[in-house]
């Protein structure tokens, strides 16, 4: 029998694959099998924690949880959105500062000169390309 691979191990290890019975006759595969047998029991070995640790967690958790200090979630929310409508109303009211007031006489007066003009405007700039 040949040797197993590591994808042989693996799929043994993980209940893919029957044990062949050539770890009975090969002492190399045998010793790999019982190193992956034992890390995997080490993996999955809950880890040894004290009660008095765990109790000190809980009261550090609680305490924790009854701080007012901790607990400023809301307002922080609450001051971030007020610092984003700040800053858009301060945008709007930016660009409202910088449109010209205009009155009805002058509007009407414009638009009249525009309708009784033959030259569309948009042909204003290349006559002045061609003026001396």
């Amino acid at each position: 029998m040949k040797h197993w691979t590591e994808e042989d191990f693996k799929q043994w290890l993980y209940g893919l694959k029957e044990d062949d019975g050539h770890a009975a006759e090969c002492v190399e595969c045998r010793g790999e099998m019982e190193r992956l047998t034992l890390e995997r029991r080490r993996m999955v070995a809950q880890p040894e924690v004290s009660s008095d640790f765990l109790a000190a967690q809980r009261r550090s958790i609680h305490q924790r949880l009854g701080d007012p200090i901790r607990n400023w979630m809301a307002v922080r929310w609450a001051v971030s959105a007020a610092v984003v409508l700040l800053v858009m109303l301060g945008i709007t009211l930016n660009n409202v500062k910088r449109t010209p007031a205009i009155s009805d006489e002058q509007l009407f007066s414009e638009l009249a000169a525009m309708e009784q003009s033959a030259e569309p405007q948009a042909i204003a700039p290349i006559h002045k390309l061609f003026e001396e």
